[in-house]
């Protein structure tokens, strides 16, 4: 699922929250009155404020109640109104989002009349949200009460379970921080609500508290989580990021395995939809979040995770040299290249190598320059920069949509994803500059790439199979290593073998000469970016 599709399903549901009377409603004036639960029957009409950390959205929306049964027109939303006017439902906005619970009471802001034995009602109402804002008569919200945290230690990426009395019913109303810092909820009592998940972020605290902030109330955990070391297993490993949409967000995920196999380690799990991640013999590096970074870092035997990089938008991928991580970040003449050290131990102010880009894409690095693909208003460019700043030269113009792109002693080879009227394919400019060449071409959907001393990779799907093929850096016929996929993400490769992603949630791994596929972790939830180390 693309960031702008993800960006508009949380807003959905946003809009949701706010228009279906999520909170808690006080009454404004009317009276009602009813046999068996139709007294609250009726079309009702909402508008208000709710307000967000991300800012301040506004709704209106309508469904349906008829003998205490409500829905709306998509049948997205179902539950129940009782004569009293206490409101009890879910809503399922898409058939990957996660049913969010729902309580509410309604209240009429006007008089209205009952007609007959039915019951029906007809008024509009304005609730007062917990979560903020709105009109009307002036809702109540309680204080939340933290009674314990467990456990009490761990590392970052740690689930604890808050037990909580008296905190409203719809955890979209809650803001939960931790050591400063927002955290997801991972999963919630939705018939006690007396507990709340959530995950431990990256620190340089030793220990902190929980606070919970709802209805302009706020309050903090009685005692205080203890941040210990994460312990790595050693060895040769694969690494991936993953993400799985959960009630407050999305919840991204860093995980590791044995290049055979193995237990599955988290290193991380923390808000955001993570993207890329690279690995050498400094750490493990990502980008927490796609829309806003950060760019977090851990070392690879453990410890705490930090971030490296923040202020960050619109950047899946990242490259690493023995000094520095480099990163596109940006979009619409606004695009820049930029780096920062590796050695930092608190963020600071990157190095800028190339700014005014349209839409900058991937990136990849030499011993002495940076690359890039752009996507220009008019064509897509392949370009790159020294390292230690300077004038970007354009190596290769007239690509349609270019993506991915990797580079070895001699070559820029990177995706060209085409449009309506041209076929995908692969290629590959000097990294002198010079007229491109088409390695590949008439492909369909490829995704991930990398390249070793004599092919280059990639996955590719089409209407009736997925593959991991496999080309020559010289050019000639492209090799299909194994097909029959789920749907495959990112790839990387070591001395011996192809890793790569799969949306099936799996993680696996083929010859470079082709054979059958090992199923290395299995069970996961969305993996996309991949690496590998040592290669």
């Amino acid at each position: 699922m693309g960031t702008h599709r993800k960006l508009v399903i949380l807003f959905v549901l946003l809009l949701f929250a706010v228009s279906l009377n999520l909170g808690s409603c006080s009454s404004g004036g009317g009276t009602s009155s009813g046999a068996g639960g139709a007294g609250y029957d009726g079309t009702y009409n909402c508008t208000g404020t709710s307000t967000t950390p991300a800012g301040t959205s506004q709704g209106t929306g309508s469904f349906s109640c008829s003998n205490g049964n409500c829905s709306d027109a998509s049948g997205a939303f179902t539950g129940t109104v009782s004569a009293n006017g206490n409101f009890t439902g879910t809503d399922t906005l898409c058939s990957t989002c996660i049913p969010l619970p729902m309580t509410g009471q309604f209240s009429l802001t006007q008089p209205f009349t009952i007609s007959g034995q039915s019951g029906n009602v007809s008024a509009t109402f304005t609730c007062t949200y917990a979560g903020g804002g709105g009109g009307g008569g002036g809702g109540t919200t309680v204080t939340p009460v933290i009674s314990t945290i467990t456990p009490t230690s761990g590392p970052a990426g740690t689930i604890i379970r808050i037990v909580v009395d008296d905190f409203t019913a719809d955890p979209a109303l809650i803001q939960l921080s931790m050591c400063g810092q927002p955290v997801p909820i991972v999963n919630w009592d939705s018939v006690t609500h007396t507990w709340i998940d959530i995950t431990v972020p990256a620190t340089d605290l030793a220990t902190c508290g929980v606070t919970i902030s709802t209805g302009g109330k706020t309050v903090n955990s009685p005692v205080s989580f203890t941040i210990t070391p994460l312990v790595l297993p050693s060895g040769s490993n694969v690494y991936w990021t993953e993400s799985s949409l959960s009630i407050g967000g999305f919840l991204g995920y860093v995980r590791m395995t044995g290049i055979n196999g193995g237990t599955v380690t988290d290193i991380f799990a923390g808000a955001g939809d993570p993207g890329g991640i690279a690995v050498n013999s400094t750490g493990i590096y990502w980008v927490q979040g796609s829309t806003n970074g950060p760019i977090m870092k851990v070392g690879l035997t453990g410890g705490k995770a930090s971030l490296l990089a923040n202020g960050l938008y619109e950047t899946r991928c990242i490259a690493l040299d023995p000094s520095n991580i480099y990163w596109a970040m940006g979009y619409y003449d606004t695009g820049t290249i930029e780096k920062t050290s590796i050695s930092n131990t608190v963020p600071l102010a990157p190095t800028i190598l190339a700014s005014a880009l349209h839409i900058p894409v991937c990136v990849a690095v030499d011993a002495t320059n940076v690359y890039w693909t752009e996507i220009n208003t008019s064509n897509g460019l392949v370009k790159k920069a020294p390292k230690t700043g300077g004038t970007a030269t354009l190596l290769a113009s007239g690509t349609v949509n270019p993506g991915q792109v990797v580079v070895d002693g001699t070559s820029v080879y990177w995706i060209e994803k085409g449009s309506a009227s041209t076929a995908p394919s692969i290629k590959k400019v000097a990294i002198s500059g010079g007229a491109a060449t088409t390695l590949a071409s008439g492909l369909s959907s490829p995704k991930g790439l990398a390249v070793d001393a004599t092919n280059v990779y990639w996955t590719e799907r089409t209407a009736d199979a997925a593959m991991i093929k496999k080309v020559s850096t010289s050019g000639g016929a492209a090799t299909t290593l194994y097909s029959d996929l789920s749907v495959p993400r990112d790839l990387t490769l070591d001395s011996t073998s192809v890793y790569w992603a799969d949306n099936s949630g799996t993680i696996k791994k083929v010859a470079k000469t082709g054979g059958s596929a090992t199923t290395i972790a299995s069970g996961l939830i969305g993996p996309v970016f991949i690496a590998v180390y040592p290669q």
